[in-house]
């Protein structure tokens, strides 16, 4: 089945080259990207709305995107290459999430710099495994610099 046509949403990014291993799992990378537009095409009966599905979310916005190493050779995103625009479908964006926390954890936290701060408070891309290349027909995806997370 052409994916064009039977998901549920795309979600339109640019992925920066650079990625980092998973824990122990080499299979899977965490990039950073930049979500642009999360659309809803098809709503079936009883699911949540379209800013509902979006956890309430404001995009367009950075985030972490979990992909196979053989997802990214599919799509030619390698280690180290420039940005690259992609659609995804049916990908799942989970928010940033928040923990309580102790004092003492609360005093370690406050320790991290800014720069750490700002990557634990992106939200997660996952689901990844349906994309292509940004389609060139649609319109332009602006520019992005990634430069502040280097």
């Amino acid at each position: 089945l052409d994916p064009k046509n039977t998901a549920s949403s795309t979600l339109d990014v640019t992925i920066s080259g650079s990625g980092r291993a998973l824990g122990d799992d080499s299979r899977i990378a965490a990039l950073i990207a930049y979500i642009h537009r999360y659309t809803v095409t098809k709503q079936p009966s009883g699911h949540q709305s379209a800013q509902q599905q979006g956890n309430g979310m404001t995009f367009p916005c950075f985030a972490w995107i979990t992909m196979s190493h053989d997802g990214m050779r599919e799509q030619s995103i390698d280690d180290g290459c420039t940005t690259k625009q992609i659609r995804f479908y049916d990908a799942v964006v989970i928010p940033p999430r928040v923990a309580n926390m102790n004092c003492e954890q609360s005093a370690a936290l406050d320790e991290v710099k800014q720069e750490d701060e700002l990557h634990m408070n992106m939200p997660t891309i996952i689901c990844t495994h349906v994309c292509q290349e940004y389609p060139a027909e649609q319109p332009l995806l602006e520019e992005v610099s990634f430069d502040r997370f280097i």
